[in-house]
């Protein structure tokens, strides 16, 4: 499959050349990364003599980048002796893995575009003992080589939606060689293993290790956003994070409601893609609200803040006194909820929260967070949070408690590794 693969970007070669050639002339933001992504400076990250192994971590965008921030920092403070090489896709994922990333590692580059001669020179360049991909971003020909080249490669945090399942059982003839290159997959679940296991790979190249995310024991001194600067101490402020088109409307409207019956109250608006914060900033003008972009730093205390910016959200989180997770209310499968649970803040999502099922249902569990289903369920539910400090000291109580349950997850990790290695 990997040689027709190959023959298909052979016979695609020209258009490649041509897209590549419009980027680096037309989107000079990107002309650094694609650059690097086809091979071009990457004789610093050779070996050093005094470093006995070199550990190759690649996360997929920001949210992977999130995820592996934890299992980093723990491999940099426990284990100096190896090189960390990290790697990231996209160009937010990657100016994030710069910014979060780039203290705890050696090298922090662009991940190569999946073809052989540039993908050889990657490995042959970074020379890794082993190979750990977070979550996400299966390409062939980079599992394919390292596996001839006898790198050891895992997946770490694997999950498995049911829309991905989908499509892993409809083209098998492609994912089940593709995922047969690790060594070994670590999933989230044990459901994730089963549906892994239902494509046909085999029993012992599989095992739970939970999710990354719960090991990522936020540091409140990395807070860079004080109380104070967003809004006062005597406001409440509702954070949705993550939102996706057809919510917002949604949220603005609950949001006009509730300001009828409680005074200094403030929404803030954290899209999945910013690009759409201006759409938002539009949106809201029907609901006759001061508005202001994060970005602005704007000293006015307005009714809406749209964060348009990258990696302020997880800090954010303790700014707020309710969170509203996003792509729930919408079919999206939801976002993680566990920044929020870590900020020890009272919860609330969607019905449609089947990428983060296991976590969802536990916090449901614990009293820790509120299922809504429409902008009435929305706004009586934010009304009751907000009419009872004690009720929202309690959830908030309870979601961190809940996480904190799961503790083991980084030497878990650490322990795998150092037994690969």
């Amino acid at each position: 499959m990997r040689l027709l693969y190959n023959l298909i970007q052979l016979a695609c070669l020209p258009l490649l050349i041509l897209f590549i050639a419009s980027v680096l002339l037309f989107r000079p933001e990107k002309r650094t990364v694609i650059l690097h992504r086809l091979g071009f400076g990457l004789r610093s990250m050779r070996k050093s003599n005094k470093l006995s192994k070199t550990i190759w971590i690649h996360a997929l965008s920001v949210g992977e980048v999130t995820s592996a921030l934890p299992l980093v920092r723990a491999l940099h403070e426990n284990e100096p002796s190896i090189l960390l090489v990290f790697s990231a896709t996209t160009v937010s994922g990657l100016q994030l893995a710069k910014e979060k990333i780039g203290p705890y590692v050696d090298f922090v580059s662009a991940f190569p575009i999946d073809m052989l001669p540039v993908v050889r020179r990657f490995i042959r360049h970074i020379q890794p003992n082993l190979f750990v991909l977070i979550e996400t971003d299966f390409w062939p020909n980079v599992l394919g080589q390292l596996s001839r080249s006898n790198v050891y490669s895992i997946l770490v945090n694997g999950r498995v939606s049911e829309k991905s399942m989908l499509t892993y059982l409809r083209y098998g003839f492609f994912f089940k060689p593709m995922f047969d290159n690790f060594n070994l997959l670590c999933v989230q679940t044990k459901n994730d293993a089963a549906n892994l296991h239902r494509l046909g790979i085999k029993q012992s190249k599989l095992k739970t290790l939970g999710n990354l995310k719960y090991g990522a024991a936020f540091d409140e001194k990395n807070v860079t956003t004080s109380q104070d600067t967003l809004i006062p101490v005597n406001h409440l402020l509702i954070l949705c994070g993550s939102t996706h088109r057809g919510e917002e409307l949604v949220l603005l409207e609950a949001f006009k409601n509730l300001q009828r019956n409680h005074n200094n109250l403030h929404l803030a608006i954290a899209p999945r893609d910013i690009s759409r914060s201006d759409e938002i900033i539009l949106l809201s003008q029907q609901f006759h609200l001061t508005r202001s972009l994060f970005s602005l730093h704007s000293p006015d205390l307005v009714d809406l803040l749209v964060i348009d910016t990258i990696g302020d959200l997880n800090s954010l989180y303790f700014m707020a006194d309710i969170a509203f997770i996003g792509g729930s209310l919408v079919a999206e499968g939801g976002h993680n909820p566990l920044e929020a649970a870590r900020a020890s803040c009272p919860i609330v999502f969607g019905p449609h929260m089947e990428d983060f099922s296991e976590i969802s249902d536990e916090l449901l569990r614990c009293d820790a967070a509120y299922l809504v289903t429409d902008r009435r369920s929305v706004e009586s539910t934010i009304d009751c949070l907000i009419s009872s400090a004690e009720l929202r000291q309690e959830a908030g109580k309870q979601a961190r408690s809940c996480i904190e349950k799961h503790d083991e997850i980084i030497p878990a990790h650490l322990q795998l590794i150092r037994k690969i290695l």
